[in-house]
């Protein structure tokens, strides 16, 4: 004996599906602006490593490169996390000052002759992005 299965009538409800990523992402205009700039500038910076990353001409300059990527991915991670928090004008004009020193970096990186220079640019970039996230932790 077979047993026939049993067609869906159209009182029968199908399960919703789950929510799309883009759906479930919350709008842009509850971020903080300043902060998701920052972040934008950061993922910006994070790219710029990476074509580099093609570039590089030994192992250890390669190496290198990946580190300071790790460095930029962490603070990514950080001001992620802070997306939605509120800010003052001094932190919001410190970011400014922390967006200005990014294009300055993608610069940097650019004309970067050898992966020390790469390396003191990128540290001192991160520096000033740790002390605004320290400002912003702090509210």
């Amino acid at each position: 004996m077979s047993k026939k299965k049993k067609k869906p009538s159209k009182d029968d409800t199908t399960p919703a599906s789950p929510p799309t990523l883009a759906a479930a992402s919350p709008p842009a205009e509850i971020m903080n602006p300043e902060i998701r700039e920052l972040h934008q500038s950061l993922i910006q910076r994070h790219q710029t490593l990476s074509g580099l990353l093609d570039q590089a001409t030994s192992a250890d300059a390669a190496q290198a490169i990946l580190n300071e990527m790790r460095e930029v991915s962490n603070r990514i991670t950080a001001v992620g996390a802070l997306l939605f928090n509120q800010t003052t004008a001094k932190i919001d004009q410190g970011i400014v000052t922390v967006l200005e020193a990014s294009a300055d970096l993608d610069n940097a990186l650019k004309q970067a002759a050898d992966v020390d220079s790469l390396i003191k640019s990128t540290t001192k970039f991160l520096g000033q992005v740790d002390k605004i996230l320290g400002m912003i932790k702090l509210l």
